[in-house]
């Protein structure tokens, strides 16, 4: 992308500066200053990659959505994502799960297996003050057994 950007520069500056010897004769536009032809061709190289420099970032945009596309691909075709018990392959519904992803901090799990038994469920989990899920903790279930309320 650099080498595109360097070469179209070049070949515009290049432009340029064979425009500017037709112009000579106009001491408006140069204040009366005569310019060398290695001077002329500097200006206009740092103006064209200026003006040019807002085009990249665009390109890059749509870069990065083609390989947050693919990614997503790749992610619903991997088959470690699938749920054998439910008869369900993941589904990417959002292009910035993988971004998402990365900004899990902490995932608690018992790692022996003994309270869990191997099986991790979703019971509840609060962002930012909003509580998602509707399943109690063990605390939550022992104070209301100690209450009357619950089982």
């Amino acid at each position: 992308m650099a080498l595109l950007f360097f070469t179209v520069n070049i070949i515009a500056a290049f432009i340029a500066m064979a425009s500017v010897t037709q112009l000579e004769t106009s001491h408006y536009l140069w204040g009366g200053e005569t310019m060398t032809a290695g001077g002329t061709f500097l200006a206009r190289f740092g103006t064209y990659a200026i003006l040019m420099s807002n085009m990249i970032p665009i390109s890059l945009l749509v870069t990065m959505d083609m390989v947050k596309f693919l990614a997503s691909i790749f992610i619903q075709l991997d088959e470690d994502m699938y749920y054998e018990e439910m008869d369900v392959a993941c589904q990417v519904r959002c292009l910035d799960l993988i971004e998402e992803l990365g900004m899990i901090e902490h995932v608690f799990s018992d790692k022996t297996g003994t309270l869990t038994s191997n099986s991790m469920d979703f019971r509840k989990c609060t962002v930012k003050g909003i509580s998602y899920g509707k399943g109690t903790t063990q605390i939550a279930r022992s104070n209301m057994k100690r209450k009357g309320l619950g089982k």
